[in-house]
Formats: structure tokens, C-alpha cells, sequence
């Protein structure tokens, strides 16, 4: 009996450890399950933020773009504004030009308003051209042409002289001129030929004007001689002009 007893004991025990046993895996399986959820919940909210993140990024560069964008653009518009300025300078600085050239040659056309056979202007506009190029007082070269033609540009020498500054065919091809009936060539090569006398001349005006009327081979007291009416002309158009 008292075996008996031990070995119900025994199973009580038994069942008391399986009872207690089986909670204990109820109570550690709703554990489990209690932190697969909430791993799930994590995983769920880190993938929320994730996106969120992703998202803020996206518009991130989405505005990263448009900035470079617009700074492309503006740098596009400083260069425009910089090319602007610059013809605007460069505009302004042919405008000054022209002022300048147009005050230099208004007075000459003003006073070449008798010539005939081309506009006062024409001549005035090539007289400076010519006068700055070899370096001549562009009053002296009114006045020789005054003095030679009376500004006719088809004006005829009776000893062979051609256009408003009676140059000799000879002379003219001297001075590279190619075409005898070209008036603006007339006067840049008579303006040569004058620098030339004067230059012979070592700078006296007066013999410079004679020996552009007589030619450079005769002595300077001869060609004084010569030439004096005709130097004496000259000068009154020169200083009265």
C-alpha cells in the first residue's frame, strides 16, 4: 500500500511539473509571439520612415535641380548683361568716334559747300581720311585745292594736270595712283605728293606749296620765284578758311 501511495505521488508530481511545464511554454510562446509582432511593427515603421526618407530625398535633389538650374540660367543672364555692357561700351566708343570724325570733317564740307562734281562731304570725309594718313594739316590740302581747282573733282590742267588737286600723270603714277578719273584718289595722292614737299622742304609750308606747283628739281630760290602768286593763294585760303 504504501508503494502504491509513493507511485500516485509520483505521478501527481509528474502532472503538477507537466502542468506548470505547459503554461510555462503558453506563457513564453505568446512572448515569442508578442515580439514577432512588435518586430513586425518596427519593421513596418522603420519601412514607413524609410520611404519618408527616400521621398524627402527625391524632392531633395528634385530642388538640387532647380537651383542648379536657376544658377545655370542666371550665370547664362550675367553673360548676356556682360555681352551687352560690352557693344554697349564698344557702340558708345564708335558713337565718340563719329562725333569726333563728324566735328573734324563738318567745317571742311562747310567750306568746301562751292565745290563741284561731288558732295561737299564726300570730299571733306576724304580729305581727313587722306590728311591723317600721310600726316598732312588737313586745311593746307582745302586750301591747295582751292588754289588748283576751286575743288572741281573733274577738273583738267592745261599742261595735263587731273582732278580737284592737279596732279600730273606722271607724278600720279609716281604716287601709286592707278586711276586718273577717281577723284577720292586724286586727293589722297595729291595729299601724298604734298607730305612728300614737305617733307623735301624740311617742314617750310610756303616752299612745300611751290614745289608742289613748280616741282621739287628746280632750286628752292627759283621754284620761290616761280611759284610766289601761286603760294601767295595758297596762304589766303589757308588762313582764311
Amino acid at each position: 500500500m504504501q508503494r502504491l501511495g509513493r507511485i500516485r505521488l509520483v505521478w501527481s508530481l509528474l502532472l503538477v511539473l507537466c502542468l506548470l511545464a505547459g503554461r510555462e511554454f503558453v506563457a513564453n510562446r505568446r512572448l515569442l509571439q508578442d515580439y514577432q509582432n512588435l518586430l513586425a511593427e518596427s519593421q513596418a515603421l522603420l519601412e514607413a520612415q524609410q520611404a519618408e526618407l527616400n521621398a524627402q530625398q527625391a524632392e531633395l535633389a528634385a530642388r538640387q535641380a532647380e537651383l542648379d538650374a536657376r544658377q545655370a540660367e542666371l550665370e547664362s543672364l550675367l553673360d548676356e548683361v556682360q555681352q551687352l555692357r560690352a557693344t554697349l561700351e564698344a557702340t558708345e566708343q564708335r558713337l565718340r568716334e563719329y562725333e569726333a570724325y563728324y566735328e573734324r570733317i563738318r567745317p571742311i564740307a562747310a567750306a568746301l559747300r562751292s565745290a563741284r562734281g561731288a558732295d561737299p562731304w564726300a570730299i571733306a570725309a576724304q580729305i581727313e581720311r587722306s590728311s591723317r594718313r600721310w600726316g598732312v594739316d588737313p586745311w593746307l590740302v582745302v586750301a591747295v585745292g582751292f588754289a588748283e581747282s576751286s575743288w572741281n573733282v573733274h577738273a583738267r590742267g592745261r599742261a595735263g594736270e587731273v582732278g580737284p588737286m592737279q596732279v600730273m600723270p606722271a607724278t600720279y603714277r609716281a604716287m601709286g595712283g592707278k586711276h586718273l578719273g577717281d577723284w577720292r584718289e586724286n586727293i589722297d595722292v595729291g595729299t601724298r605728293y604734298l607730305a612728300l614737299m614737305l617733307d623735301h622742304a624740311q617742314g617750310d609750308v610756303r616752299l612745300a606749296v611751290a614745289y608742289y606747283n613748280a616741282g621739287p628739281s628746280r632750286p628752292a630760290a627759283v621754284v620761290r620765284q616761280i611759284s610766289a602768286r601761286h603760294v601767295e593763294r595758297v596762304m589766303q585760303y589757308r588762313y582764311l578758311l
